[in-house]
């Protein structure tokens, strides 16, 4: 039986990068640990689980919509 993959929050990184921004920084800015910002970008922590608050702090420190930073394969769920 094959186990489902986690979705991860690839834009997550292509924007904090676009903005010169470390993981720590960006931690810093938004109040998210860089370990779970990390865990995000990377698909451990599973991107449809996170906490509503997280991808808040995340969007506001990033000064993007939370929609820009959820899964490409939901986005169009909720648009």
């Amino acid at each position: 039986m094959k186990s489902q993959e986690n979705m991860k929050l690839e834009n997550l990184q292509k924007i904090r990068l676009q903005k010169k921004l470390t993981r720590e920084e960006l931690g810093a800015l938004s109040g998210v640990k860089p370990e779970t910002i990390t865990a995000l970008e990377l698909g451990i922590n599973d991107a449809l689980n996170v906490k509503l608050s997280t991808l808040l702090a995340l969007a506001q420190a990033l000064d993007v919509k939370v929609i820009k930073l959820l899964p490409i394969k939901v986005q169009h769920l909720v648009a």
